[in-house]
Parts: C-alpha cells; structure tokens; sequence
C-alpha cells in the first residue's frame, strides 16, 4: 500500500506541472494574440454611423459599427481575422460606401471592444454573424440595403464567412486567408510559439478543444459551406507569413460549385490593416459586380421563394 502511495504521489505532482504547461501552450489556439492596430476613428470618415453594443442568443455583448449611406445600393459585412478588431478593416469603409454601400463591422467575442477572451476559431462566431444580419434587418428598412447583403471576411472573418452563408441571406462572399481546417491553424499557431517534441502537440490541441467545447475537425469551412452556397465567392490566396496553407485558397476555389467565382493574388499586401488602395478596389469591383446584377424586383421574388 504505501508503494502504491509513494508511486501515486511521485507521479502526480510532475504531471500536474504537465498539465499546466499544457494548459498554458493551449492559448496560443484558444486565446488569441492581440494585434497591435491602429486605432481608427469613425468620425473622420464624415460618414453618418453608429457604434454601439448588441447581444447575441448567448446573452454576449459584441461591439459593432454601422456606416449607412444616403441611397444605399446593397450592404457589405466585414470580419476581422484572428487577434485582430474591426479597425483591421476600416480604411476599406470609405471605398465602399462611395460605391452606394452600406457597411457593418463589428468585433468577435475575445477580440476589439466584445465580451470574452477566447476564440472558437468560427464555431460560435457564427452566432456574431447571424446578428448582425439581424441587425441590418431591423436598423435598415430600405429593401436595397438588406436583400442584397454581402460578406468579406479575412482569416477567421473568412472561416466564419463560409461557414454560415449556406444559411444567411447572402449574395456574394469574399475571403481572405481563409482556413480549410481550423485544427490545422490550431497546430500551426501552437508549433510556431511552442518548441517541444511533436507528440506534445496533439496533447495540446485536446485540451483547446476541451476549453473551447468543440472539436476542430467539426470546424471545416472547405466541406461545411461549399456544399449547399450558391452565391457568387472570391478567394484571395493567403499571405507568404501566415499561419494558413497558401494552397488552402486554391482548395477552396475548386471545391465551390457554383459558376460565379474567383481566385485573386495581390501579394505582399499588409494585412494587419488593409489600406492598400488595389486590393480594396479588387473588392469593391467584386461587390458591384455581384450584388448588383438583379433588380429590386428580382430580388423580392427570389427572397419569397427562399422565405417558403
């Protein structure tokens, strides 16, 4: 018996100093590293907006920021990436609204103003996106506005894009950096900031996935949203220093069945703040093209049908 003891309490001290290591590295998937962005403000935009908080089914506080133009044309939705905020996207809120746009950004949970400090890499981050789509509903009540709705999204803005546009009212989709498999971005953040032997790493992953309360391979944009989304889609191949797999954009391009789509590179563009002036006129072109290619009239009777 006092074997047993002695051999219990031999081994259970350095495995809970284990376990707190491990505990520790899982935040490099879990928590996301703040970028360090430049805050904008709105007000120097001379654009008429609203900034405010507005809670999701779970009763989270998420910050967002809603730009509206005179005679609104259609509405763009834009989603930061990982460990970034919603003025990662601003500098492209002017080029849009000029176009007849209006814009709506907001702050994922664990990133920018919004409750929490964690990231599901897209899992619940869909519930942000949904009410948002909410929002513009009942904030905007010129038809034009909210019947032709599209999305841009970068990194996780991306993943979250194409996970719930399957089930969103949504014309067109752009993404950026977008993952095919969060689990693997989970293991890439946590190899690049962690150096221990290879078998670790799944340990790890495990017990992200135990805070998180899902596991990562349910979380797969590539499978999950291409089956089912018939809207136009642009994909945008993943910077040189990213923790996403450049030939993820390609995968994704050549599983989308739809007829309306493309694959861009506009390499060696910053993207911890897109204000390069080719890229956000690459996404204005793409929005133009494919949010206002049906009339009014075309889009009530298509959002009937889709209603029933």
């Amino acid at each position: 018996m006092r074997m047993i003891k002695r051999i219990f309490l031999t081994l259970f001290f350095p495995g809970l100093i284990v376990l707190g290591f491990i505990w520790h590295y899982s935040d490099y998937a879990v928590v996301p590293k703040r970028q360090n962005i430049p805050v904008v403000k709105p007000g120097g935009f001379k654009l008429s907006y609203d900034a405010y908080f507005c809670l999701t089914p779970g009763m989270r506080k998420i910050h967002v920021c809603f730009f509206q133009c005179d005679h609104p044309r259609g509405t763009v939705i834009l989603l930061h990436g990982l460990g970034a905020n919603k003025n990662q996207l601003m500098p492209m809120v002017p080029a849009l609204c000029a176009a007849g746009f209006n814009v709506f950004l907001l702050d994922f949970r664990g990133h920018g103003l919004s409750d929490g400090d964690e990231t599901t890499m897209g899992y619940r981050e869909i519930w942000e996106l949904k009410e948002a789509i909410r929002e513009i509903k009942t904030v905007e009540k010129d038809p034009r506005a909210h019947l032709r709705v599209g999305i841009y999204g970068i990194s996780l803005g991306a993943a979250v894009a194409l996970l719930a546009c399957p089930d969103l009212p949504v014309m067109a989709v752009a993404v950026d950096e977008c993952y095919a498999s969060a689990y693997n971005v989970a293991r890439n953040l946590i190899r690049k900031n962690v150096r221990m032997p290879e078998l670790i790493y799944p340990c790890i992953i495990r017990v992200a996935e135990w805070r998180i309360g899902v596991s990562y391979s349910k979380i797969n944009p590539l499978s999950a949203a291409l089956n089912r989304y018939r809207g136009a889609l642009m994909v945008v191949e993943a910077g040189k220093n990213s923790v996403v797999p450049q030939s993820d954009a390609e995968r994704i391009y050549r599983a989308f069945k739809g007829s309306r789509k493309i694959l861009v590179s506009i390499p060696d563009v910053n993207r911890n703040v897109i204000n390069d002036e080719e890229y956000i006129q690459t996404v204005v072109s793409f929005f133009e093209n494919n949010l206002l290619h049906m009339s009014l009239e075309q889009l009530q009777i298509k959002s009937g049908r889709d209603s029933k």
